[in-house]
């Protein structure tokens, strides 16, 4: 084909169909390059679909009869011409680099028409044979040529018109992790927190990220932590300073655990981006990840969905620090946040008291304040009872702010310890952003992490916050079907992958078992949520940190989708991939692939919708997260 350049071709273009576009418009209505662009009964002349005459539609015996004599038509990219009564070819226009346009015959580019040149918006000559430079959008910060227009778009604003976790700008938290010095256990809370970015785009970008030096509530006064580059299709690591958000001085462990700081670090690009935080970055034996969710899609309704604190290995042993928490984020000035938890609250900071579970807890934050709540054992309850029957729980806890904030919830430490499972060892650090309740959904398939072993059980979690939410799985009884409350959850336990359906919005959630509980002794717990499948999506550029020692993409599909990573087909190129049957759910048959990683960044593309888990294991920890999600306000009841 020619390589004519204006509306009316279709190419891909990454960047802008991570944002949820392609370049595959195709022409207007009644706009044509050729006749194939045009309906039946109609042939293409001057760019338009004008209706044919019978001269334009032989018969099927019929020799290519024509008139008036010397008229030109397209077919495909060759020139065809009116002589004497029938169709004669005159020129192959794609031999030269051309393409065929109605009533022009072989153009450079659509006359009139806009395109572009790399990074450059191009206005096409009348006679389609040249064009002139109408501006460079590198120029123009956070500027890129949308190729389905030709014109020079801000791909920020793209990218807040689509609510994913693509963006420019992001709210990441130092979360609190496990305390312990000595030689065995070094202390996780001081290891160094890490943001690692992926470029998507096809042109250099900077990365910029702020931190607050005012007190909590007053006007933010700026420091810059960190300034990077970021190259085409690159990935970034970047180390960030310590910022405390239990009430702690740096390197010491005497904060309240509740607190309000203004502590966030904001992060912002010059073009969209994929961003993630690693708290810590290192291999260590407390760890967890988090992919980051950018301002234009948080929200000012969340329910938490979490894990109980305090207990496993590490507490038996003398430590009582593991706390379950949640941190709400302010971003705007004056927004007020109100919080009603499920757990006993310690006090600290806006909480002036212990505060029971029920109990409204009311706070202002500003740009860069962060609300940490710990979740305590009630005082008069003993500690081994606490610590068996999960009453620092932050689960069902309802958030609500009159402007949006971000929403952080985890565990410092804890083991997760599946039914059957003899070795509770060990603890890991447990956190996640979480999903507004208006971009949750209500048909998943859920994948089982990467097998570690013969006696491997995920923890599940199903969270409602509509009253009497009726749910369905693809698991055995007792847990094929329940009926949830407002603010309720159910935990389930799975050896494989399985359906969930309901039949109003719900959360869910995976939790890795601890490495005493599965075959092989690596990894630990980690939290992660999974996307419904009405919020998957059909490209993903994401990462994989060079900490791990081993790195897995879980895809879910249809079947009837084709999928690349890195660009080889998955699984046909790709042998080392296991494939897992689901069966028929919502309309398609499904299934998961579990693909080893290498360290860097990857790219998947699928003709239809899927989903994408990352996870990765070290002797004493691991990481999970979503490899990128759609956050449309799908949830509206």
């Amino acid at each position: 084909m020619g390589k004519a350049r204006g509306r009316g071709g279709c190419r891909w273009v990454p960047f802008l169909l991570l944002l949820g576009g392609c370049d595959c418009g195709g022409p207007a209505e009644d706009e044509c390059r050729t006749r194939a662009d045009c309906p039946a009964g109609q042939v293409c002349e001057g760019g338009r679909c004008v209706a044919a005459d019978a001269s334009d539609v032989p018969g099927d015996d019929a020799p290519p009869e024509c008139s008036p004599e010397g008229r030109q038509q397209c077919v495909g990219d060759v020139l065809r011409e009116c002589r004497g009564g029938v169709w004669t070819g005159v020129e192959n226009c794609g031999d030269t680099g051309r393409t065929c346009f109605e009533g022009f015959g072989c153009v450079t580019c659509i006359p009139d028409r806009h395109y572009c040149d790399g990074q450059r918006s191009m206005r096409c000559a009348a006679d389609g044979q040249a064009g002139t430079l109408e501006e460079d959008c590198s120029e123009t910060e956070g500027s890129a040529c949308d190729a389905t227009i030709g014109l020079c778009v801000n791909l920020c604003a793209e990218a807040a018109g689509r609510r994913s976790n693509v963006g420019c700008e992001y709210w990441a938290v130092d979360l609190d992790n496990w305390w312990g010095r000595d030689a065995a256990n070094p202390d996780a809370s001081a290891e160094q927190f890490a943001l690692v970015v992926t470029n998507p785009q096809p042109f250099p970008i900077d990365v910029t990220v702020e931190i607050n030096t005012a007190e909590p509530e007053e006007p933010p006064v700026l420091d810059t932590a960190a300034v990077r580059s970021v190259g085409p299709l690159e990935l970034v690591r970047i180390d960030l300073p310590p910022r405390e958000v239990d009430g702690s001085v740096e390197g010491l462990n005497e904060g309240a655990g509740t607190a309000l700081t203004a502590h966030a670090y904001r992060v912002r690009s010059t073009a969209p981006i994929v961003a993630y935080q690693f708290n810590p970055v290192y291999q260590m034996h407390t760890n967890d990840a988090s992919v980051l969710l950018p301002t234009h899609a948080l929200d000012t309704e969340y329910r938490v969905l979490g894990y109980p604190g305090i207990g496993g290995t590490l507490a038996l042993l003398g430590n009582s620090s593991n706390y379950g928490y949640l941190a709400v984020v302010g971003i705007e000035p004056g927004t007020t946040v109100t919080i009603v938890p499920t757990a006993d609250v310690g006090a600290g900071g806006p909480v002036a008291e212990w505060t029971p579970a029920g109990t409204p807890i009311e706070a202002a934050l500003g740009p860069f304040d962060v609300l940490n709540l710990e979740a305590k054992c009630p005082p008069e309850m003993p500690y081994l009872q606490c610590m068996t029957e999960g009453v620092t729980d932050f689960s069902g806890t309802r958030i609500t702010a009159s402007a949006p904030v971000a929403v952080f919830a985890g565990v410092e430490c804890i083991t997760v310890n599946p039914p059957g499972c003899s070795d509770g060892c060990c603890c890991d650090h447990l956190e996640e952003q979480l999903f507004p309740v208006r971009a949750w959904g209500t048909e998943f398939v859920a994948a089982h992490s990467p097998h570690r072993g013969s006696y491997d059980l995920d923890v599940w979690r199903i969270l409602a916050d509509h009253a009497d939410t009726a749910v369905s799985t693809s698991l055995p009884a007792p847990d094929d079907s329940f009926v949830l409350g407002e603010g309720e959850f159910r935990e389930l336990y799975a050896a494989a992958s399985f359906t969930v359906q309901a039949d109003h919005g719900v959360l869910v959630g995976q939790f890795l078992a601890s490495q005493g509980c599965v075959g092989d002794r690596t990894g630990d717990p980690s939290f992660t949520l999974f996307p419904p499948l009405a919020q998957f999506r059909t490209l993903y550029t994401f990462l994989v940190p060079d900490t791990f020692d081993r790195d897995y993409a879980s895809i879910v599909r249809p079947r009837s989708a084709a999928v690349t990573l890195d660009g080889a087909a998955v699984p046909d190129d790709l042998p080392s991939c296991t494939r897992e049957s689901i069966g028929s759910f919502a309309g398609s048959d499904w299934e998961v692939l579990t693909c080893p990683l290498a360290d860097g960044t990857h790219e998947l593309v699928s003709t239809e919708p899927v989903g994408l888990m990352v996870v990765g294991y070290g002797p004493a920890g691991s990481y999970a997260y979503t490899g990128g999600t759609d956050l449309a306000q799908i949830n509206l009841e």
